[in-house]
């Protein structure tokens, strides 16, 4: 077993880690774990707003 760093103990990442798979990971490595859902809301608003005035 790797060795862990010091947040990686919390559960918070724990739970991160099950979803690697899902790219989410790749977010928590930028630190936008706890943004991501706020984001992804608002880019979704953004390609909306987008498209309805194209």
């Amino acid at each position: 077993m790797k060795k862990r760093t010091r947040n990686e103990h919390s559960a918070y990442t724990k739970k991160r880690e099950r979803h690697i798979h899902s790219g989410v990971f790749e977010w928590m490595k930028k630190g936008w774990g706890k943004h991501e859902r706020k984001a992804c809301r608002i880019k979704k608003r953004a390609i909306k707003a987008v498209f309805q005035t194209a």
